[in-house]
């Protein structure tokens, strides 16, 4: 009996904080209140708040054209993860540089920081592709979700993070999809570079 109860209280907490883990990911205030989900207009005070930690080069190219609010969701939340991952990885200094493209049929995203020497240039850390809606299995499903795609991996001493978001090919369904699978993203496999795209990045190495 009294094993069992133990294993309650132990599946009780471990629901608790599971909950609690769930509100901070999804926004949600204690009392009850939801977070508006950022958008692209908060990228810069994102890069912002970032400068202190990274030296961060930030450009745009194009005309910035229209996205849903669950591409622009998807694109923020991709490039917070470039850069916590390149401060995570790098070290307070280290350079990541940031371009939105908008000349071609979609937004095209590049960011590209520093590969430390004591890092290796193969192939991520295996729990970067396995950790439920972080690193870079949740960075893909992002672009998924938002119609588009990344590619991502070591070229020469820096990290490059591809991502690519097609405009005017989302609905308002898919974009609560993707605004409701943001708690709890599945990881997907890396989709290959498609044609038009070029290499770019920075970001998730574990």
């Amino acid at each position: 009996m009294a094993v069992l109860n133990a294993l309650e209280n132990i599946a009780t907490s471990a629901r608790s904080a599971l909950v609690d883990a769930q509100r901070v990911i999804e926004g949600v205030h204690d009392d009850g209140m939801v977070t508006p989900q950022p958008r692209l207009s908060d990228v810069g005070p994102l890069v912002a708040r970032m400068q202190g930690s990274l030296e961060i080069e930030q450009s745009e190219s194009g005309t910035p054209a229209e996205l849903s609010a669950g591409q622009q969701l998807a694109v923020f939340r991709i490039i917070q993860e470039c850069l916590t991952n390149a401060l995570k990885h790098g070290g307070r200094g280290t350079a990541v540089r940031l371009h939105l493209d908008w000349s071609g049929p979609g937004l095209t995203l590049h960011a590209a920081s520093g590969i430390p020497e004591t890092t290796g240039r193969d192939s991520p850390d295996p729990a970067a592709e396995t950790r439920v809606g972080r690193g870079l299995a949740g960075m893909r499903e992002r672009a998924h979700l938002a119609g588009g795609w990344m590619t991502s991996g070591p070229d020469g001493e820096q990290y490059r993070v591809t991502v690519f978001i097609p405009y005017g090919t989302r609905t308002a369904d898919a974009d609560a999809a993707a605004a409701s699978a943001e708690p709890d993203l599945v990881p997907a496999g890396s989709p290959a570079a498609r044609p038009g795209m070029q290499l770019a990045e920075a970001g998730d190495r574990g």
